[in-house]
């Protein structure tokens, strides 16, 4: 098995520190409120790392609410 970058410590999750090694196609944004869009268009970041500390999400476990549902929204509909 290969972890994807160079996490901290091998045992870091995706969710804790965002993608690695793809500095040129990443990049990290605040989670966005519904109806505040996300860029999409043509030269866009391939990836964007969505940081979720901004009081979107709380904890581990709290990945189903209004935030990430617009996020999932934008992307289906691009």
């Amino acid at each position: 098995m290969q972890i994807a970058g160079v996490p901290p410590s091998r045992y870091a999750a995706l969710g804790g520190y965002g993608p690695g090694g793809c500095d040129d196609e990443c990049q990290e944004i605040p989670i966005k409120k519904e109806g505040d869009p996300y860029d999409l268009a043509a030269g866009a970041p391939k990836i964007y790392a969505l940081n979720g500390s901004n009081d979107a999400i709380h904890e581990h476990g709290d990945i189903s609410n209004e935030y990430t549902w617009w996020a999932l929204y934008q992307q289906a509909m691009n």
